[in-house]
This record gives structure tokens, sequence and C-alpha cells, in this order.
């Protein structure tokens, strides 16, 4: 879930999580021209296409090879691993790589917005992140 508002032609998204209690929980905040949603852009129809069937199944192990700011992954734990012992592992590099556009991005910001709004997650031990390459993973 998220909320925008738009500062000097930029707009900037809060992430927000709905806690135990069922109350809002601002858990990170980007600027969306710098950092762009691309699972909303171009994986959202996907996944929820081909993965929802597995929605609520027990022990359910998913990896992800490339996480960003963690867009997908808090899209599939909210959606799709909600069994009991589902799990998802992220890898990623979190130091870009040499698609377009990413040499005008602060990497370390992106690693931050995962890292804040996986937390919960990653401390409930149903989000492994694993900070390397594909193939050291």
């Amino acid at each position: 879930m998220s909320g925008g508002v738009r500062r000097a032609g930029r707009r900037l998204i809060t992430l927000l999580r709905v806690d135990a209690r069922g109350s809002l929980q601002a858990v990170a905040t980007r600027d969306e021209a710098q950092y762009p949603n691309w699972f909303v852009q171009y994986a959202q129809g996907y996944f929820e296409r081909h993965l929802t069937r597995y929605a609520g199944k027990p022990g359910i192990r998913f990896l992800q090879i490339g996480a960003y700011t963690g867009d997908a992954t808090a899209w599939l734990l909210d959606r799709v691993l909600t069994g009991p012992d589902a799990i998802l592992v992220d890898v990623d590099t979190w130091s870009g790589s040499d698609e377009e556009g990413h040499e005008q991005m602060d990497f370390g910001e992106v690693e931050r917005i995962y890292d804040s709004r996986t937390a919960r997650m990653r401390s409930a031990g149903r989000l492994i992140k694993h900070k390397g390459t594909s193939k050291s993973f």
C-alpha cells in the first residue's frame, strides 16, 4: 500500500504497512521519479496471473533474483506467500547494473528503502536477504 505527495514536480511515495493491530505505519519514503516502481509498471500483472494460485499453501519457497526496493517482495509476501512456513529468498547486489537509468541511482539508498520496508518480514523469518550475485548464491 502506498500514498503519494507531489513536491516541486517530484512524486514522493510513502510506503505503508498494516501492523498487527490494523493500524497503518509508514515504513519508507522514496522519490518515485528517481526510484520507479518497475514491479507495478511491468510485472504485477504476470505475478497476479501466474502466482496467486500458490496463495495460502504451506511450505512454499520462492527465490527472487533482483529485489530492488522490495516492491515485488512485499507483494509476494502479502498476497502469495501467506501459508504456514512460506519463505521468500531475495538475491540482489544492491549495486546496480548496466541497465539504462541505473547510473543516476544511489543504490545505497535503494538498499535502505528495501531494508526499511522488509525488516518486519525478515525478523519474522518469512524473508531471507542474500546480498550478492545470483552466482554467489
